[in-house]
């Protein structure tokens, strides 16, 4: 401003004015973002409120999943058993223990030297095949398998169970002779 003049030059107005409009903008678009964002809170809240509860059925076990799982461990467990016979030792049917076992399970699993009473099988002879009998949910959600084997020369007519915790095998338990 020149000596002894009063007012603002055109330079110093137009710096106010774009700063104010600097100021307007962005007071306008988070006005603007907030608006949107009530009104989909809103809508989605609406929505939640309109559509019933549906009842969860999670929380109860899956037992045909169970008596999949046992299953599919039977015969992983049968395959590695028969090519362990034939290499005279113990790690495949000790993996697939690892595989599809509980930690419980697999401290538990014993470490067979021999070939004679197998735990899993619950026999002293070979088994040929598994099926499943049925199955039930216990009190405790595990869900308990009950399986019939059939070897060779087998006539005996006890069945072992398997407990299974989420999707593992938590232990098995053989009938008393």
């Amino acid at each position: 401003m020149k000596s002894g003049q009063k007012g603002f030059t055109i330079v110093e107005t137009l710096l106010l004015l774009i700063l104010l409009a600097i100021l307007g903008f962005t007071g306008y678009y988070v006005y603007h973002s907030q608006k949107q964002t009530d009104k989909t809170l809103k809508t989605a809240s609406n929505e939640q409120l309109a559509t019933p509860a549906k009842k969860s059925s999670t929380n109860k076990p899956d037992t045909a999943a169970a008596e999949k799982e046992v299953n599919d461990f039977y015969a992983a467990y049968l395959k590695a058993t028969q090519t362990d016979d034939q290499n005279q030792s113990n790690s495949g049917a000790t993996n697939v223990v690892a595989q599809y076992g509980t930690q419980n399970f697999i401290n538990n699993y014993p470490k067979i030297q021999n070939r004679g009473y197998d735990p899993v099988f619950c026999a002293q002879n070979i088994v040929e095949s598994i099926s499943v009998l049925d199955s039930s949910v216990n009190p405790s959600g595990s869900v308990t398998v009950n399986i019939s084997r059939q070897g060779y020369g087998d006539t005996s007519t006890k069945h072992p169970s398997v407990t299974i915790v989420g999707s593992k095998i938590d232990s098995i338990s053989c009938p008393t002779p």
